[in-house]
């Protein structure tokens, strides 16, 4: 029984952890930039018809599967996809 209540409390404390360190002051400011620099345009000028590029350059940093998702997206929702990010 001893081995569960540590397993039970070593849970609990990595759960109590994660969401104070996601929910600290420091976490507020700390976002994946990969969406805003990468992915958006991207998809933007793959949009625009220009292919699968990224300032004129074939954009092959990342594979191609989540940007033809948010395409797929931006086609299925009514009125385009909003590519804006909220917090």
């Amino acid at each position: 029984m001893g081995d569960r209540w540590f397993a039970v409390v070593l849970a609990l404390c990595t759960v109590v952890l994660v969401v104070c360190v996601r929910w600290s002051p420091l976490a507020e400011d700390t976002r994946a930039t990969d969406y805003q620099e990468y992915y958006r345009p991207v998809v933007e000028s793959w949009q625009d018809g220009d292919g699968l590029t990224l300032d004129g350059i074939a954009a092959v940093k990342y594979p191609p599967g989540y940007p033809a998702l948010l395409l797929l997206a931006s086609a299925v929702v009514p009125g385009g996809a909003k590519w804006e990010v909220t917090s």
